[in-house]
């Protein structure tokens, strides 16, 4: 999936609790909006806020999402931190956002997924 464009900076720190929330949710909207267009458009016939889709269809694009969280998370966690020390704050600081970027994701979907269960 495209990765979504979010700075994630020192200045992130300084924010409230409520004011980070905030923009998750926004960013979680937005990704939801994001999806919707894929249908639109027709890159994918579908997507988990269609009701008349099966949860057995919906189940593995929810998993395919925490697949790259986890993936995510090794990349975080395991990879090499070879170079100078600003190169590895750089390489830091784009796995964070990677993260963050998978976990709105898995998010969106299982919002997405939620919606298609309200009535």
């Amino acid at each position: 999936m495209k990765q979504i464009s979010r700075k994630v900076t020192k200045r992130t720190k300084k924010l409230t609790a409520k004011q980070r929330s905030k923009m998750v949710l926004d960013a979680i909207c937005a990704e939801r909006d994001r999806q919707d267009g894929f249908v639109e458009t027709g890159v994918f016939p579908f997507n988990c806020s269609s009701s008349e889709v099966s949860d057995k269809e919906k189940l593995p694009i929810l998993g395919e999402e925490f697949g790259e969280v986890c993936r995510a998370v090794y990349e975080r966690e395991h990879q090499p931190r070879a170079g100078s020390t600003e190169e590895c704050y750089r390489m830091c600081d784009e796995r964070r956002e990677h993260l963050r970027d998978e976990l709105i994701q898995l998010a969106a979907v299982a919002k997405a997924w939620a919606e298609s269960l309200t009535r």
